[in-house]
């Protein structure tokens, strides 16, 4: 199956053809200017698994809101 994009497509859209000349995906697909956090390997993992252990626990807390609507009284000390 073929991609897509301004290239392959017969019928293209102008504005994405626009768009795709002015900012070519090949050159501007970068790290958003986002600055490295470390270049030490270790602090790096280190880093990578508190976001995952905070990202868990965000999920935990959307759950528990969505379970406490669904089921009044299931979840302890909410509403506070």
């Amino acid at each position: 199956m073929r991609a897509l994009n301004a290239r392959s497509n017969p019928n293209p859209n102008p504005n994405q053809v626009f768009w795709e000349n002015k900012y070519p995906s090949s050159k501007c697909g970068g790290n958003f200017n986002v600055p490295a956090c470390t270049q030490d390997p270790a602090k790096f993992r280190e880093l990578q698994l508190a976001e995952l252990k905070n990202g868990r626990l965000a999920m935990i807390g959307i759950i528990s809101f969505a379970t406490a609507e669904a089921l009044p009284g299931s979840v302890p000390f909410y509403p506070f």
